[in-house]
Order: C-alpha cells, then sequence, then structure tokens
C-alpha cells in the first residue's frame, strides 16, 4: 500500500527548518544589552525566590550585581522562564569600567540558554500562526508561517538582539486559535480565551490592548448573556494576576513595589538613541532637546490624546459590525497598530507581535485588497530598519571573542547607516504610515470586499 504524500507538510517543514537554520546560526555570536541584564535579573530570582519584585527596582543593580541599572518592568513569567536555563548556564556576566568606558561582555552559554527560550516560543508562534489561518486557506497558511518565521523583524528580536516577544505573543496567538474554533455557545472556552489572552499580558504589559480585543470577542454576544461578560472579564483578571499572587502572597507589597516600577518607566520622557526610538513625534522631541536643551516634554507627555481617539473610533467599530471572527482578526492587528503608531517609546522588539497579526491578517481574503496593500507596506517599512541598523553591532559589542564570519555577513546585508538625521526621518516616515493605515482601516467599508470568502469555513 502506497503512502501519498503531499507537498504541503514539506514546505511548512522547508520554511520551518530554513528559519530555524538562520537563528541558530546567528544566535550564538551576538548580544543585545538585555541579554547581560536578564542574567542578573534570573540570579536576583534564584537567591530571592517569591521576594523577587521587592528588588526589581533599577536601585538595586548594584547590591544584585545587574550589569545596568535598569529595572524590571515584566511579569513573572519572563525570570521564572529564564531561571530554569540560567541554572543550566550559571557563568557570570563581565561588567567593568576602564578609562571612563564601561565595557560588558556576556558569556556564550548564556547567550545560548537564553535565546533558546526565544527562538522556541518564535517557532510555537510560527505553528499557531499556521494552525489559525489553515482552516481559510491551506496555501495562504504557509504564506502566514513564511511572512512571519522569516521576517527579519522576529529573526533580530529573537535571534540577534535577544529579546522575549514571541513569549508575550505565543499564548495570545492560542487564544486567538482557540477563539477561531470556539462553540459560540461555549461558556467554557470563553473562560479559557479569556484567562491566555490575559496570561498573555502578565508576561509582557505592551500586548495589552490586542489582549482585550480578543476577549471582548470570547464574551459575544455581550448583551445576551451577561454571565458570558463575568465569566470573560474574570478569567482576564484571572490571567493577568495569577503569576502575580504567590509572590504577593510570599513577600506582601511586591506588587507596589512592581507598580511603582512600571509608573516610573511609564513616565513620558526622551527617547535616546534615536537610532532605536521608532514613534516620530518622540524622536523629534528628543531631537530637538539635543540641540536646543529646550523643554519638549509637552509632546510626548500627551502621547495619549490620539490613542484615547483612535481606541474610541476602533471600538465604534467593533460596535457596529457584526461578532465575526475575520472582524475579529482586523481589529485585533488594529488595537496593536495603534499602540505602536501612538504610544511615547517605542522599541524595534515591539514590532515582533505586530509581524504575527500582520501575517494573518494580510492573507485573510475577506479584507479589502487596498487595505491588505497599506498593511503590507506598513510592514515592509518596519522591516526596513533591519537593513539600515548595523545589526552587527550586537556581534561586537558584548562578545568577548567576535566571530568575524558572522558580523560581515551581517554587514554585507546592512545599508550601515549611522547618521542620527536619518533616524530621525525614519521615524518620522514611520509614524506617518501608521496613521494612514489607521485612518484607511478604521474607515467604513465602502460596497463589497473584494475576493470575499464563498462561506466562512469557521461559522458555516
Amino acid at each position: 500500500m502506497r503512502i501519498r504524500v503531499t507537498l504541503h507538510p514539506v514546505i511548512l517543514a522547508l520554511i520551518v527548518g530554513a528559519g530555524l537554520l538562520i537563528r541558530l546560526s546567528i544566535a550564538p555570536y551576538t548580544s543585545g544589552s538585555d541579554i547581560a541584564q536578564f542574567a542578573g535579573f534570573a540570579d536576583t530570582f534564584l537567591s530571592k525566590s517569591l521576594c523577587f519584585f521587592k528588588y526589581s527596582g533599577a536601585e538595586s543593580h548594584i547590591s544584585e550585581n545587574w550589569p545596568y541599572p535598569w529595572p524590571y518592568p515584566y511579569g513573572p513569567i519572563l525570570v521564572i522562564l529564564l531561571s530554569i536555563p540560567r541554572m543550566i548556564a550559571p557563568t557570570p556576566v563581565i561588567h567593568y569600567w576602564d578609562a571612563g568606558t564601561y565595557y560588558v561582555y556576556v558569556p556564550a552559554d548564556w547567550i545560548i540558554a537564553s535565546k533558546s527560550v526565544f527562538i522556541l516560543f518564535d517557532t510555537l508562534s510560527a505553528l499557531t500562526i499556521y494552525f489559525i489561518v489553515k482552516p481559510f486557506s491551506t496555501r495562504k497558511s504557509l504564506l502566514s508561517v513564511g511572512f512571519y518565521y522569516l521576517n527579519p523583524v522576529t529573526i533580530y528580536v529573537s535571534s540577534i538582539y535577544g529579546m522575549f516577544d514571541a513569549v508575550a505573543f505565543f499564548p495570545l496567538a492560542v487564544s486567538i486559535l482557540l477563539l477561531l474554533r470556539k462553540d459560540s455557545e461555549s461558556l467554557r472556552y470563553t473562560v479559557l480565551v479569556s484567562f491566555l489572552a490575559g496570561f498573555s499580558v502578565a508576561v509582557k504589559p505592551n500586548i495589552v490592548f490586542p489582549a482585550l480585543i480578543t476577549a471582548i470577542y470570547a464574551c459575544k454576544p455581550l448583551l445576551k448573556e451577561a454571565k458570558r461578560v463575568v465569566a470573560g472579564v474574570l478569567s482576564f483578571t484571572t490571567g493577568v494576576l495569577i503569576t502575580y499572587l504567590p509572590f504577593e502572597i510570599s513577600c506582601p507589597g511586591s506588587l507596589l513595589t512592581h507598580y511603582s516600577v512600571l509608573k516610573n518607566i511609564s513616565a513620558p520622557g526622551y527617547t535616546p538613541p534615536l537610532c532605536y526610538s521608532f514613534n516620530g513625534f518622540s524622536s523629534l522631541a528628543t531631537y530637538m532637546y539635543s540641540k536646543t536643551r529646550g523643554d519638549f516634554t509637552w509632546i510626548t507627555a500627551n502621547w495619549w490624546v490620539p490613542a484615547l481617539l483612535l481606541f474610541t473610533f476602533l471600538f465604534l467599530k467593533l460596535l457596529r459590525e457584526r461578532f465575526d471572527i475575520v472582524f475579529a482578526l482586523e481589529n485585533i492587528y488594529l488595537s496593536y497598530l495603534i499602540f505602536l503608531t501612538t504610544y511615547w517609546r517605542v522599541n524595534y522588539q515591539y514590532f515582533a507581535p505586530l509581524m504575527g497579526f500582520t501575517a494573518v491578517y494580510i492573507v485573510l481574503d475577506r479584507f479589502n485588497v487596498f487595505k491588505r496593500a497599506i498593511s503590507i507596506i506598513h510592514s515592509t517599512y518596519v522591516m526596513l530598519w533591519f537593513f539600515l541598523f548595523p545589526v552587527s553591532w550586537w556581534g561586537r559589542v558584548h562578545i568577548v571573542n567576535p566571530n568575524y564570519e558572522v558580523i560581515g555577513l551581517l554587514d554585507s546585508i546592512s545599508l550601515m547607516v549611522f547618521a542620527e538625521e536619518n533616524y530621525l526621518m525614519y521615524s518620522i516616515l514611520l509614524t506617518f504610515l501608521g496613521y494612514i493605515a489607521l485612518t484607511v482601516l478604521l474607515l467604513p467599508a465602502r460596497g463589497p470586499c473584494i475576493g470575499q470568502l464563498s462561506r466562512d469555513p469557521l461559522h458555516p
């Protein structure tokens, strides 16, 4: 009996295999500054256990021997996850001053151990995206995986710099997957989807808006069943807080300390260096301050005004639409795009979840072609930064013995842009493109969408 082998799983394996090969080839030889700081956070958790948040402020960096005076503003999941590879790779980070220059060198075992966690969740996120899109189109599910997993943004975040945004994106992606498959009458799935959405926020707070939109759709229909709304709200709140509770119970006051850290780092200010600032208004304020020493903090302090206005439009859009899964995916994507376009301080790693939401959004047949084109243009412009910035810097600055073959490879695909004025213009145009995309996507649809699905494969 012959076993029939389709080409589809082979292509999926090739995409994932290629993406994994790229990541594993680069990851051991590069390190962002956060990788060094994560070692300090993990060491503190291993020594202080559930009293960790009492030592999460910037003032602890000397007593806890952290390389940088940066606080820990994330949820408990990251430090718990990283404590496991830290026990396997306990080599200390070397950091010292010499002739007025501060040196930080990250050991190879810790680079590999920590990035293995990020790459694992990056891969799991890619596979979850595949299962989200597959019911709509098997062919387009492969396009979605390729867009996400072979994307320079996600490769940079998990494997070159080394950041954990995929860890936050993964539970939210799973909640979206369950949202697509859930029985609309099942309270159990409402609870599970809302819980996972809240859990993603407990990993990294910047994912909160798409998580909220996901939970709202899990509670449908809002006006017919109060118990569904109550269950959704309680489940979302539980997902956010459940990992914090052991810390607060064991060490009362931990949540208050953590809140103080979040409040301090979220206070609007300037965003140097400009090459790593992705809000045009914040970059402009920072540049003007550096040249004139005038007070331009009012620019960043009022970031919430356009955010509030745009979220109002989004909720009005949500209310006038049917509670349809395709509209849900569009609005989840839009909520994160609003955050990235308006928030006063956006780092490049924040764009990794955007690539996940975009990977799903751009392949759905029921969306207007013009809207998809706008989304693709915006995400392509985000990718451009990877080729502007000399990313080989992360193969030099924190590595004791740099691998010059990897550095040369990264330099060969880089435009090696150094002038801060270029990055100022880049961020201004990025914010401008973000507002254009939001204007187009938030406007009511006129006429039928191009290429609509003949039927909804999830809810026939």
